[in-house]
């Protein structure tokens, strides 16, 4: 059996996915998800996919890849195991030549799913057109089978949703009219003319999820009187247009479903960052823990925590931030999803380290507190390590060898302690005026911790041990040049 690894992912959806092959059976409390995707003979792919999304960050980010198993000609079957619910979409490789061949198109809406489903979806096209990418425009669905209720009132809400008319221009001097709010009500009433076909959970799902949708018109709200109006006026029209008729419905949704929506979660992020705004002192930050824990309870309370830390541009008191949610955040799942969101961001505090150095003597990073200090990681036979390290850093070493207060530290992954040594004897990665480390691979704690699997990766740490940046590659601004590093790392300096 084939088990796909989801990471933190898994925790929150308790589920994990296998193929089923041979007679291995799954672990317990797995129960059979079973997908069945009939093409009709105008429609022609030459491989099928189902990806499961991640539940945290919504429909464009994806945990895991799994290939449909032809079983003839237009049948494509997913057999699996799976534990608890999440969201799915199914993507193809189309077989006929154009500028999608090789890509990965996706052919249907994402899907509420749950373990024990038994769902067949048969795909027609509306057209005889070329394929436009848009699935809701390319295809016709029909849906049957077990679990197929929820697939099938999903796609008639999004349809419902895409065929309704926008608001026509009122003509009335406002700053701001919310011309989408129709699509909504049209989605709401097809969601009430579904609800005797649908259990509770999903009834209420649906229904965060189609209040979430209205998330991007607090951005525009912000655009809407960047035209010169008094700021006055704007005021008292942000504050009418903070609570609409769509909110009351919102009022009905249990914490649990709510929570799992990651439209409606964003909608609350996203509302509560533009209410904070409203009344924010310029240089000022918002406390916003204290107002999530005066507005939220339950699960609900701690995904919007969770999304400040997912979606929210880093802060000078990160830290501090992390310090006052972490504590108020149960669910496994979210922490290991914050810690996770967090430990590279600037002001986090850099992971401890303790390596032995080229003469045997124990090095700890929390040593170098109190200085700036530039990590560049790599390992033997990585070409843009060397030619970081020969067309950037060793010039920079150069200029800056008088400055106390900044040090320069290499850390190897290399497997084998010779072969790092002799890597630095060379002077293609570094140079023994540095502090010269080796981790002994990538199994390390330290390099698995960061994910530095892949190298370079390049790292400032301020004079509190905390993180200014984790940069990728040298290629970076602000890095990729020896003026540009030395420029950064004074800037790092002078700060403090």
């Amino acid at each position: 059996m084939k088990i796909l690894s989801l990471s933190w992912f898994a925790l929150f959806i308790t589920g994990v996915f296998s193929y089923e092959q041979g007679n291995n059976r799954p672990s317990p409390g797995f129960q059979p998800l079973e997908i069945n995707i009939e093409l009709a003979q105008d429609i022609r792919m030459d491989s099928i996919y189902v990806y499961f999304i991640n539940p945290l960050k919504g429909e464009s980010v994806v945990d895991s890849v799994v290939a449909f198993k032809a079983a003839k000609s237009g049948l494509f079957k997913y057999r699996g195991w799976a534990k608890g619910g999440g969201q799915l979409i199914i993507r193809a490789k189309p077989a006929v030549e154009g500028k999608f061949k090789h890509k990965h198109l996706p052919i249907t809406p994402a899907f509420y799913w749950q373990s024990q489903d038994r769902v067949h979806i048969r795909m027609t096209k509306r057209t005889v057109l070329p394929l436009t990418g848009n699935t809701m425009d390319d295809y016709v669905f029909t849906f049957s089978g077990a679990g197929s209720v929820k697939y099938m009132a999903r796609e008639k809400i999004l349809r419902a949703r895409l065929n309704a008319e926008p608001s026509p221009a009122s003509g009335v001097n406002q700053p701001y009219q919310d011309l989408l709010a129709p699509k909504v009500d049209a989605a709401l009433k097809t969601l009430e003319e579904l609800k005797p076909t649908l259990s509770d959970h999903y009834y209420h799902l649906l229904k965060a999820d189609i209040i979430g949708w209205q998330a991007g018109r607090f951005r525009r709200l912000t655009g809407a009187c960047e035209n010169g109006l008094d700021s006055a006026v704007c005021l008292m029209f942000y504050r009418q247009n903070l609570h609409t008729a769509f909110d009351s419905a919102a009022m009905e949704i249990p914490p649990g479903q709510a929570a799992l929506s990651f439209p409606y979660v964003n909608y609350l992020y996203e509302k509560l960052l533009f209410d904070s705004s409203l009344g924010q002192t310029e240089g000022s930050e918002p406390d916003y823990v204290s107002t999530i824990i005066k507005q939220y309870q339950g699960p609900l309370r701690e995904r919007i925590l969770l999304n400040l830390f997912l979606n929210h541009p880093p802060r000078a008191d990160i830290n501090l931030l992390y310090q006052q949610a972490r504590p108020l955040i149960s669910d496994p799942g979210y922490l290991m999803a914050l810690d996770e969101a967090t430990k590279t961001l600037p002001g986090m505090p850099l992971k401890e380290l303790q390596l032995q150095d080229l003469t045997g003597k124990m090095v700890r990073l929390a040593d170098l507190k109190g200085k700036v200090a530039f990590v560049d990681v790599w390992f033997s036979g990585c070409g843009a390590c060397s030619a970081y390290y020969r067309n950037v850093l060793r010039e920079a070493e150069e200029v800056l060898k008088d400055e106390k207060d900044i040090v320069f530290v290499s850390i190897s992954t290399d497997s084998k302690r010779e072969l790092w040594k002799r890597s630095v004897s060379s002077g293609k990665y570094s140079s023994a005026s540095v502090v010269n480390l080796c981790t002994g691979g990538n199994e390390h704690p330290w390099v698995k911790y960061y994910n530095f699997e892949s190298v370079p990766k390049m790292i400032i740490v301020n004079r509190e041990g905390q993180i200014e940046r984790i940069y990728g590659n040298g290629l970076a601004d602000g890095i990729n040049t020896t003026a540009a590093l030395v420029s950064t790392l004074k800037k790092t300096q002078q700060a403090q």
